[in-house]
Order: structure tokens, then C-alpha cells, then sequence
């Protein structure tokens, strides 16, 4: 392709966001080439972006079959679900509302219709929204550490020793650690 680039019967195209050449029908069958070898790698180019569009759908139906919470929750809860994914919401957060209707549909599957209508309502509200954007960081967390007399020590020994977090634990990269020992 790159010799085509360079004798003028080709022009470059732009390249997507990983750094790819994209080409399109036009780009590979310029008007230069006889209708019929036009016309059959437009055919040809018009079938496959229709094999990729439908393979995109098996993933996203996949993904959707993958994720617990399509398979025990009411269509109308994982919508609202979804909702607060769009917000910014933590996956933690969201992970806990999940598991507490699980739990609702469970033990009052006749109520679930009626109140996750008022949560999508709610959902509405701006100031509904506001106060969900508190749940876009660390909240449980600070919580924890501002309602607990010794929590904030314990969340320094944490950190000395390598981890991170309360209710999400993780382990601190070892560039970010601050051993107060001399570099080797």
C-alpha cells in the first residue's frame, strides 16, 4: 500500500485512534479502475462492515450475558443500573445497589416494578443527581476515616506497608511507596 502512497494511485488516509490506516471503499477502488472492479470491492467493502457491525452486537449481547446482573435483575433495575453509570457513579457503589436488589426481587418481587419507577423519577431530579456525584470517588472511604477515631491511622499503616483503601483494598505500586530508606 505504501508504494501505491507513494506513485500518486493512492492517497494516504487518516489513521484511527490506535495509529491504524483506515481505508474505505473509496480509498482502494479509485474512480480510476474499471466500473465492474469498483462496483465488486464496494459490494465486497458494504458485506464485511456488515459482518462487523454484526459481530459487534454478539459482543455486546455477550458482554450482557456475562454480567450478573442482566440474569437476576428485572430489565427496568439494570437500566437504572446503567443510569448511574452514566452519572460517574463508583462500581462499588453500584455493586452494592446491585446486590440489594437482588435481594429485594427476591424476597418482593411484586414491589420492584413500583419502586425502581420512583428511582428512575428520582434519577430526574437534578438535585437527585448532584447527590449521586458524590459517589464518583473515594466517599466510603473518607466516610470511614472521618467517623472512626483510629481509622486514619490504621489507613496509614495500610499505606506504609503497601496498600490502599478500605472498602476496596489495593496494592500500591512500589514507585509510590515512601520507604524513607536511601534508593539502592
Amino acid at each position: 500500500m505504501r508504494h501505491y502512497h507513494q506513485v500518486g494511485l493512492l492517497p494516504e488516509p487518516e489513521r484511527d485512534r490506535s495509529g491504524y490506516r483506515s481505508y474505505d471503499t473509496a480509498a482502494v477502488a479509485p474512480r480510476r479502475l474499471p466500473g465492474g472492479v469498483r462496483r465488486g470491492v464496494q459490494t465486497i467493502d458494504t458485506k464485511l462492515r456488515a459482518e462487523i457491525r454484526r459481530l459487534q452486537g454478539t459482543r455486546k449481547r455477550l458482554a450482557r450475558l456475562a454480567a450478573v446482573e442482566h440474569l437476576a435483575l428485572p430489565r427496568s433495575v439494570v437500566g437504572y443500573l446503567d443510569r448511574l453509570r452514566g452519572l460517574g457513579v463508583v462500581e462499588r457503589y453500584i455493586e452494592m445497589e446491585r446486590d440489594a436488589w437482588i435481594m429485594i426481587a427476591a424476597q418482593v418481587p411484586r414491589l420492584v416494578d413500583f419502586v425502581i419507577a420512583k428511582k428512575h423519577e428520582q434519577l430526574d431530579d437534578p438535585d437527585m443527581v448532584k447527590l449521586y456525584s458524590f459517589f464518583r470517588g473515594d466517599l466510603l472511604d473518607s466516610t470511614m476515616v472521618r467517623s472512626s477515631p483510629g481509622a486514619e491511622r490504621l489507613v496509614a499503616i495500610l499505606e506504609e506497608r503497601g496498600w490502599r483503601g478500605w472498602t476496596r483494598v489495593e496494592r500500591v505500586s512500589a514507585d509510590r511507596l515512601d520507604t524513607g530508606l536511601p534508593p539502592p
